[in-house]
């Protein structure tokens, strides 16, 4: 997908996508050694950007990299989404280990939304390998979240949630999952085997402030069929309502009462934070 306005933020500078070069001995080329936000923008303002560049630091701390500063992104984000144009988009940070004995790269590339349509249909998949310790860091190598996305969109649906060997249902491939049961809300825990969402963080405190139950706990498979409404979450999709989980969950209404409550909330906060009026 072609960067806004045809221009990227690499290492401080706003270039012509066509210029940005990154060292071929880059610690993310060679072994992954890199991390990334995904941040939803709005009218020009990256929404939540503190939060994202919590967790940005995080991950570099996790991986033993020395983290990015806070106050240069600060400044380079509103920088580069003015001179990219950059108003409802999709804005990547991407934080890599940089070359031995050399400086991280840290980049920034705003594109153009690419939101999904409708309610979801989603199937479960359980990965290759263990998702402990890894999901919680948003590493650039998220290979399998693809794989096991291509294989659900081959089956028809267009969303995985994945599961644990012990049958917990873990997160979507770009998404974390709630369900409804008895009007409130049940989300699996972070506890190192998902990743911690920063609009799940928003839905978190929507609900408590509204009086809605939150319970953060285990999700099985079979609980799925107890649920009244289950929905995603992510920064660019906000929160999606899911139409079917095959086999174990199907919506009366899309989306239910619980789910368009915490839609209108959410964009409650999204035009209190942003530019949007």
């Amino acid at each position: 997908m072609e960067p806004l306005g045809g221009r990227v933020w690499l290492n401080g500078r706003v270039l012509a996508a066509r210029e940005a070069r990154v060292p071929l001995l880059d610690g993310g080329l060679q072994h992954g050694e890199a991390l990334f936000e995904t941040v939803r923008v709005y009218g020009g303002v990256a929404f939540r950007l503190d939060a994202h560049l919590d967790r940005l630091a995080m991950g570099a701390r996790a991986l033993g990299l020395a983290a990015p500063s806070s106050a240069t992104l600060q400044a380079a984000v509103p920088a580069y989404l003015a001179a990219c144009g950059a108003t409802d988009a999709r804005l990547r940070i991407v934080w890599s280990a940089g070359p031995p004995g050399g400086p991280p790269t840290l980049a920034l590339v705003a594109t153009t939304l690419d939101l999904p349509a409708g309610p979801a249909v989603c199937v479960l998949a359980e990965p290759r390998w263990s998702l402990q310790d890894v999901s919680a860091v948003k590493l650039c190598g998220r290979v399998e979240y693809r794989l096991a996305r291509d294989r659900a969109v081959a089956a028809g649906a267009d969303e995985a949630l994945l599961t644990a060997p012990d049958g917990r249902v873990l997160e979507g491939t770009r998404a974390n999952v709630f369900l409804v049961r008895g009007g409130g809300l049940v989300t699996p825990p972070v506890d190192g085997s998902i990743l911690d969402g920063v609009t799940r963080g928003v839905v978190l405190e929507i609900a408590r402030a509204r009086g809605i139950a939150v319970a953060e706990q285990p999700v099985r498979a079979d609980g799925l069929r107890a649920a009244t409404e289950v929905f995603l979450t992510g920064s660019v999709q906000e929160i999606r309502p899911v139409r079917e989980v095959r086999g174990h969950f199907t919506a009366a209404t899309t989306p239910g009462p619980v789910t368009a409550r915490l839609q209108a909330a959410y964009a409650e906060v999204v035009a209190r934070e942003t530019t949007l009026r």
